[in-house]
């Protein structure tokens, strides 16, 4: 399940925090999964080449140390389950990603109100240990 903090105070006291996303990558490889090419295609305008590499927008084959840090954070998150990614850099597209996740840790700062809905694909997350349906749901229990 995907777990989503608003605020340090509500993160569990044994969770390994990863602040810096860009140092936290250094652990993650890309996979040619459904979903790093929903992230890569929705976030970067991109397509997976290889678990070093990607095409970006522009039909330039790059190295994953080139990814936004969005598309990073969301990559991190889905795949070092055993963290918690802080998620304040993300942009918008990347905020709409991220509920499509089905695991792994994220926290935002106590002042974070910018859940997105995706259009489709939404799963049940838990919000500050509350287990949430919905955008709606996810705003109440943030600042519950």
């Amino acid at each position: 399940m995907l777990n989503i903090y608003v605020g340090e105070q509500n993160i569990p006291e044994n969770m390994v925090i990863v602040r810096d996303n860009e140092s936290g990558f250094l652990d993650t490889v890309l996979e040619d999964t459904e979903i790093v090419r929903s992230i890569l295609n929705n976030v970067e305008h991109a397509v997976y080449c290889d678990e070093a590499s990607f095409i970006d927008r522009f039909g330039y084959k790059l190295y994953s140390e080139f990814l936004s840090t969005s598309t990073k954070t969301l990559l991190n998150v889905n795949y070092q389950t055993d963290k918690i990614f802080y998620g304040g850099e993300m942009g918008t597209s990347a905020l709409r990603e991220l509920l499509r996740l089905e695991q792994g840790n994220v926290y935002f700062d106590s002042d974070f109100e910018d859940f997105i809905q995706p259009e489709e694909g939404t799963k049940c997350v838990s919000v500050n240990g509350i287990l949430c349906r919905n955008v709606l749901e996810m705003e109440e229990a943030a600042y519950e």
